[in-house]
């Protein structure tokens, strides 16, 4: 998305094809930690580079980056 916080119509994909920077210094709408995805995965590393986190594919995900503080939910 070319806006944070508009993104534009065609920004949307498949879930299971992005690439997700987890970690990184970008807040959510609500302040809380961000997985941002991408769908292009030298988009991912640059914006892994210049605002930290790490670089991780949909089956990859920690459970805990998706429900903080979820460990032994399941």
């Amino acid at each position: 998305a070319q806006n944070w916080d508009q993104p534009e119509p065609g920004t949307w994909m498949e879930a299971e094809k992005a690439f997700y920077v987890i970690g990184s210094r970008q807040r959510s709408g609500m302040n809380t930690d961000e997985l941002v995805p991408f769908g292009d995965e030298a988009a991912a590393r640059a914006f892994a580079a210049e605002q930290g986190g790490t670089v991780v594919r949909f089956d990859e995900m920690p459970e805990d980056a998706v429900f903080p503080g979820a460990e032994g939910m399941s």
